[in-house]
């Protein structure tokens, strides 16, 4: 079916506005789709009472606008598939498709929300409306330019427009939606409801054709590409405009091989020949260079950066969007090429080769072209001289391995600041030194030069960046971690400090968001995407030779992005996070040797009493292996007797759980691991100690000034100890569930659980003690009563929790239904099936 709208010949029916700018009218009610499409205020048909005019509550189709979001203008629903789903990618809004229609006319500047229906799947334009598009598009990005440019172009901005809106479907829909978009974000207006849209058509652009392209379909593709990358860094930030523009690279690279050129000997890119190719791959290149640069990341593409850099017939429009000159941007090509070489333990560069670029940036010279207005050229001069600066800091901080008290480094940060004091505030040169600002902020110390830099990067950052390539906003809460933690009172920080501050922030942003909504009752899972590859690119981003402080904080990431994805999506994705964090926890162990017994094993007491992050996996390990019922992932020696450490009290803080009893359950869990792999059992008189200890030790109660909730703490580390018991028994001890010392600790878990409070905070902490009673529990209304506390508003609770316990309702029905149907007597074994049945964790 054509996907072009046959529009009957014009009538004398057409819409007030149509007819004042003779134009076609489509004559579609209330509104015509001209003048939607074209953003013109539909004035109507007639007078305001006229019959079309529907009210709110109406279901009537209004124009394209408010179609269904499933319904493509011109084409059978049925023409395409379904389009992809979203929730388990990258979180959407609530509804970003639905807006009721008007019950009056309004302007549609007003009103306006993008559909995924206003792009035909075909990208086939309608020629009723594609007049308009271009006249929104072309409005919008002159009236931009104007502003933002960093200098006159020398060839009228139109024609390029022009050029690039005709060029290809692609980028003639992707410049319409950037129209849109910044229209709004240049307004204030929270442009995240544009996402849905952004996505799809990203989507719809990676579609393989089913024939060979040509060079121009290739590029006008890659286009459209990095319009949306560039809408998906404004609108939403970095982690969902990176996830874009990492998905460009594959388009890129077809491209590329299209133009022989471009490569050099050893088959990478040749950065030279890219800065002086085509407009779409320099684009390409340009943003892979600056966003590996200030994300502290290594570039997507191994780019080939040996050839010293000629300024003969390089590209000029990249100088002109972003105020960066081409001989610039190659150097930082060349440093970001550097590091990804010593994160990969290749060969490093040449030392003479380093001091030729040292002299270039140092000594080099700028041209600056004339016009009629002097200040603003020596304005230009300086936002230059900028990036001049902030690529010495790069250089020295970054390859050189010097910290931020180096002189050389201090220097480069005292020019920045005094250079950002002779472009005018708040004029529109300002926003390309935003950048510059911020790797210099990553090397300075002192405090005026902090809140100067600062103060540049949030001072009316969301207007000024929709030209820029990513939003520098956020980084103001990057180095405010750095100069709060590394940095702090002034102290010496690192090109790694900095790189890694960037993942900290992401996490913990990502942490606020993941939790904030679970504690809204809505559904997590949308952000999985997110958390996978920010938990692969940290991954990623870890080097042979990594500090031991360095190494503590990206476990520290890692983990939190585990205990996320246990949260958001379920175990099996956060089990699957977890694993990948034992090897930097084994890196990180090593370097500890007090952490190692004799038999070259992890010391139990050790790992409780040893640093935070080191305990916490310990801690996880141990309570995920118990209540999945798999072994602990590292080996643990559990011969060091009882109390031979001392106790770890910020695990009682967190989990409620006293170490002697968390000693215990390693204990357990350790030989049944060793089981598995026909190990030596432990000795009778060991397993009498360990029973003894359990059924008649003490526990020690702090007195607060609530007495109430001693009692409740109490009663926690008391559930603690009797689910403890039952996985003794049933675990170790091979009795089942009709064991009278199980029967015994079931009904106490069941009475402990009546002491606290119905919805109190700490009943949290009983919820995996109640998971293990549910596992022994053969009666039915001590099921009941241990499923309900397990699901009752378990979703909000379980934030706290290392694992999402109402998921095991599921197994607990598994097994009561299945080997324990009838309050038939089972054994841990038959648990652990049950579990292998519903989580598929194993």
């Amino acid at each position: 079916m054509s996907n072009i709208i046959v529009v009957p010949r014009r009538s004398t029916g057409g819409c007030l506005t149509c007819k004042r700018r003779k134009k076609k009218c489509d004559e579609q009610r209330p509104f015509c789709r001209r003048c939607i499409q074209g953003d013109f205020d539909c004035l109507g048909y007639g007078f305001p009472e006229d019959s079309y005019i529907t009210n709110p509550s109406s279901n009537t189709e209004v124009g394209s606008l408010h179609r269904s979001p499933d319904t493509v203008v011109g084409q059978d629903a049925g023409q395409f598939s379904d389009p992809v789903s979203l929730d388990s990618l990258i979180p959407l809004p609530e509804h970003p498709n639905r807006v009721a229609a008007p019950a009056r006319i309004h302007s549609p500047a007003q009103e306006f929300t993008l559909y995924p229906s206003m792009i035909p799947k075909s990208l086939t334009i309608d020629p009723l409306i594609l007049e308009d598009a271009t006249s929104l598009t072309l409005s919008q990005f002159v009236r931009l330019s104007q502003r933002l440019l960093f200098k006159p172009p020398s060839v009228p901005f139109e024609t390029g427009l022009l050029w690039r809106i005709g060029y290809s479907d692609f980028t003639r829909w992707s410049m319409y939606l950037s129209a849109r978009v910044l229209t709004d974000v240049s307004n204030g207006i929270n442009g995240q409801k544009y996402m849905d849209w952004i996505f799809r058509f990203c989507q719809q652009i990676l579609k393989p054709s089913a024939s060979m392209e040509s060079l121009m379909v290739m590029e006008g593709r890659l286009g459209g590409l990095h319009d949306l990358t560039y809408l998906g860094f404004i609108v939403s930030g970095i982690a969902f405009g990176y996830s874009l523009f990492q998905r460009s690279a594959q388009t890129f690279l077809r491209l590329a091989t299209l133009d022989p050129d471009l490569w050099s000997d050893d088959s990478t890119i040749s950065i030279s020949q890219a800065l002086r190719s085509r407009y779409e791959i320099t684009r390409f290149v340009t943003h892979d260079t600056l966003i590996a640069c200030i994300l502290g990341i290594p570039p997507l593409l191994h780019y080939d950066t040996t050839f010293l850099w000629c300024n003969q017939s390089s590209n000029r429009v990249i100088e002109l969007i972003y105020g960066i000159t081409p001989e610039i941007l190659y150097f930082l090509a060349k440093i970001n090429a550097c590091r990804a070489s010593q994160l990969m333990d290749e060969e490093a560069q040449n030392q003479s080769d380093w001091r030729e670029i040292e002299r270039l940036l140092k000594g080099g010279s700028s041209t600056i072209e004339h016009t009629d207005e002097p200040v603003k050229d020596i304005a230009r001069f300086a936002v230059q001289e900028t990036w001049r600066q902030a690529t010495l800091i790069y250089f020295y901080m970054g390859t050189r391995d010097v910290n931020s008290a180096d002189p050389r480094v201090e220097a480069a940060v005292r020019q920045v600041v005094q250079l950002g004091n002779t472009i005018g505030h708040g004029s529109t040169l300002e926003l390309h030194t935003l950048i510059p600002c911020v790797i210099a902020g990553a090397a300075a110390r002192q405090e005026r030069h902090r809140a100067s830099l600062r103060n540049k990067i949030v001072s009316r950052s969301l207007y000024r960046e929709v030209t820029l390539l990513l939003r520098t906003s956020e980084f103001a809460a990057v180095l405010d971690h750095l100069w709060h933690g590394a940095g702090a009172e002034g102290k010496p920080t690192t090109w790694q400090d900095y790189r890694g501050c960037g993942y900290t922030r992401w996490s913990m942003y990502l942490s606020a968001r993941v939790l904030k909504d679970i504690s809204d009752g809505m559904n997590g899972r949308k952000y999985t995407n997110w958390i996978f590859q920010l938990h692969q690119q940290i991954l990623e981003s870890l080097t042979p030779t990594e500090a031991a402080i360095a190494m503590e904080g990206q476990l520290a990431r890692l983990h939190d992005l585990a205990y996320l994805g246990f949260i958001a999506s379920g175990a099996t994705l956060g089990y699957s996070l977890f694993r990948r964090c034992i090897p930097i926890f084994l890196r990180l162990a090593v370097l500890d040797s007090n952490l190692w017994s004799d038999s070259a094993t992890i010391s139990i007491s050790q790992a409780i009493q040893c640093t935070y992050e080191i305990s916490k996996v310990f801690v996880h390990d141990t309570l995920i292996a118990f209540i999945l019922g798999i072994p602990p992932l590292p080996h643990y020696d559990i011969t060091f007797p009882r109390g031979s450490a001392k106790p770890n009290n910020e695990l009682e803080l967190v989990y409620g759980i006293p170490s002697e009893v968390l000693y215990f359950l390693a204990k357990i869990n350790a030989c049944r691991a060793s089981r598995l792999v026909g190990g030596m059992a432990q000795t009778l008189s060991d397993w009498h100690s360990v029973e003894r200890v359990l059924k008649t030790g003490s526990s020690t109660i702090e007195h607060t000034s609530e007495p109430a909730k001693d009692i409740e703490r109490f009663a926690v580390q008391e559930n603690w100890r009797q689910a403890t018991l039952i996985y003794f028994y049933m675990g170790v001890g091979d009795v089942n569930s009709a064991d009278a010392r199980v029967e015994a600790a079931v009904q106490q878990v069941v009475q402990l659980g009546s002491t606290i409070e119905s919805g109190s905070t700490l009943e949290l902490h009983t919820l995996i003690p109640c998971v293990i009673a549910g596992a022994a529990a053969r009666k039915e209304k001590h099921r009941a009563r241990l499923r309900s506390k397990i699901v009752s508003r378990s979703f909000p609770y379980e934030i706290a929790m290392v694992i999402r316990t109402s998921e095991f309702a599921a197994v607990l029905d598994h097994l009561w239904h299945g080997a324990g149907a009838e309050g038939k007597p089972t054994t841990w074994e038959d648990y652990v099936q049950s579990c292998r049945a519903i989580l598929r964790v194993v």
